[in-house]
């Protein structure tokens, strides 16, 4: 649907339009959008477009019969806040008034500009067509930094390949997020104060605080948690055990039934927080 249904020449455009019948070039200078909308009937009268626009990007007119087309490049980089967009206008330069709006398009209805934040890389394109003839040259003033160049569109496109893999990576997280499992403590002789197992496949990862509760006398070896999963090849797997608050060292291990063991030389007392950690393949 064409939304530009409501373009004219304002009046001082008319007046410069008399003026390029006698020679003089159509200098189009520069193109700018308006956030509101007037009654049809006045938007030969408007000397701007309505507040609360930006100026867009001229790009190379090319020529089609008898017809001048000439595209415009709108882009959201820098824009800070949102907004609607209703008119169009281009200015051309008057040989004796200075820069003019030469004609306005107004839609029929908004067309709504995102801002940077809330969709990078959003850009859109419209080809005005203008009459031409051999007696009113055209032409166009172009802001080269406003061009689409390769270098240009190539960081655009990396710009948004960043937000992509960001996206990618949360929707990865969000359906990957680890469910613990608290492994079954054995006979009373400790709690869980933190933690448990998780798996990814056949890796396990192991993250566990425990509190005794009795004392577990040294010098011999103490099954603290069953129900974890079996080591890759049905083998015993060592783990990294610690007291909590003094980083003394303990022996333990994950056997072939899937019980915690621990051995220490020395006694830990009752109400000991003991860390364990362990990463391992499973069956």
């Amino acid at each position: 649907m064409d939304i530009w249904e409501n373009t004219v020449l304002t009046d001082k455009g008319r007046v410069l339009q008399a003026k390029l019948l006698q020679g003089q070039t159509l200098k189009i200078t520069r193109v700018t959008t308006g956030a509101k909308k007037v009654p049809i009937v006045d938007l030969r009268q408007q000397t701007d477009v309505t507040e609360g626009g930006y100026d867009i990007t001229l790009q190379p007119s090319r020529a089609e019969g008898e017809k001048t087309i000439l595209p415009v490049l709108l882009e959201n980089t820098g824009l800070n806040e949102s907004y609607d967009l209703w008119q169009v206008g281009f200015f051309a330069e008057d040989p004796d008034e200075g820069e003019i709006l030469f004609c306005l398009a107004q839609a029929t209805q908004a067309k709504h500009i995102p801002s940077e934040t809330e969709s990078p890389g959003y850009s859109v394109t419209w080809d005005f067509y203008f009459n031409t003839s051999n007696i009113v040259p055209f032409e166009v003033v172009l802001n080269s930094s406003g061009l689409v160049n390769i270098e240009a569109y190539r960081e655009h496109t990396e710009a948004i390949s960043k937000v992509n893999r960001r996206v990618n990576d949360l929707i990865s997280a969000l359906f990957h997020t680890p469910l613990w499992t608290v492994p079954t403590p054995t006979s009373n002789r400790c709690s869980i104060d933190g933690g448990g197992y998780f798996t990814y496949g056949k890796k396990v990862c192991l993250q566990i605080v425990i509190i005794t509760s009795v004392d577990l006398s040294g010098g011999n070896s103490w099954t603290l948690l069953n129900g974890l999963p079996l080591g890759d090849g049905n083998r015993s797997v060592a783990i990294s055990c610690s007291l909590k608050y003094s980083g003394f060292a303990i022996s333990g291990h994950i056997n072939t039934y899937g019980d915690l063991c621990i051995s220490t030389a020395n006694t830990i007392t009752k109400g000991s927080a003991i860390v364990i950690t362990a990463n391992y393949y499973s069956v």
